[in-house]
């Protein structure tokens, strides 16, 4: 889950025009990706791999301004229980809040894969986004989309080779966020929460002609909130992702541990002026 959100639970008294829809149709969306990605699961003809991996991420806002701030992030993944280096992945965006529940951002993202712990292959990734957060009476309901330009790089004996591989990836997430009890009496921003969502990624461009799904997330987020500026959130994630041979997918089964953290420059700016 992205703590780019910011705080949702509040947005003093402003309403987005989408709430009469209901967050019942939202449900149904979540439903729907969830189906959409069944289609790809083990068939008769299809070969599925089945995995266990570690993701451990970090996660950071800077708000510079009422409109403006910046958001980065930083992580690593293993395989089977740490004894295989996946992936790490460093990405930074700037982002503007027209309104308190929704920003828009761009920004860019650099990665690594491994195969049988050696690098062999770099992304670069620019990206734009938009999210909304819809507040409701007892919990808010956070949509992201994204678009993605992914940029490929092969790696050979330590070398990075000239790109071999471009496309475009769109991403939509969309995640309930629950807060279920207070962790502190003295403390009311001290909260757990529970957040539950799916993401879903499909590939498009010239040079995707085997397929456009990529992969599907169904994300079971349990999150303990200390106060506005840190969060810790014990993620299970039940990944969904086709491969680059014919029929082929990977299921895998993530822990994912996310620490967020968020800065506020604004107010020390103003206590300088």
């Amino acid at each position: 889950m992205d703590p780019k959100a910011g705080n949702p639970d509040k947005y003093g008294g402003i309403k987005t025009r989408f709430e009469g829809i209901g967050y019942r149709f939202y449900f149904r969306i979540i439903l729907g990706a969830v189906l959409l990605s069944a289609t790809y699961c083990p068939g008769q003809e299809k070969q599925v791999v089945h995995s266990y991996q570690t993701w451990m991420q970090y996660y950071g806002q800077a708000t510079l301004n009422a409109k403006w701030s910046w958001q980065f992030d930083g992580g690593f993944r293993w395989k089977e229980s740490f004894r295989e280096n996946s992936a790490y992945l460093v990405r930074s965006s700037i982002g503007y809040a027209p309104a308190p529940n929704m920003r828009f951002a761009a920004g860019l993202a650099h990665l690594g894969l491994f195969i049988q712990d050696s690098l062999s292959r770099v992304e670069l990734r620019p990206f734009q986004e938009f999210q909304l957060t819809q507040p409701f009476q007892k919990f808010s309901l956070v949509h992201r989309y994204r678009l993605e330009e992914r940029i490929f790089y092969p790696v050979s004996d330590g070398h990075i080779q000239a790109t071999d591989r471009f496309n475009f990836r769109f991403r939509y997430a969309a995640f309930f966020r629950i807060p279920l009890f207070k962790l502190s009496r003295e403390n009311p921003e001290a909260v757990f929460l529970l957040e539950l969502g799916d993401e879903i990624f499909l590939n498009f461009g010239s040079q995707v002609t085997r397929t456009y799904f990529d992969q599907n997330r169904l994300l079971v987020s349990p999150t303990f909130r200390f106060d506005k500026t840190f969060a810790v959130s014990l993620t299970w994630n039940n990944q969904f992702a086709s491969m680059p041979a014919p029929s082929s997918y990977a299921h895998n089964q993530v822990f994912w541990l996310q620490v967020k953290h968020q800065l506020d420059f604004s107010k020390k700016k103003a206590a300088t002026d």
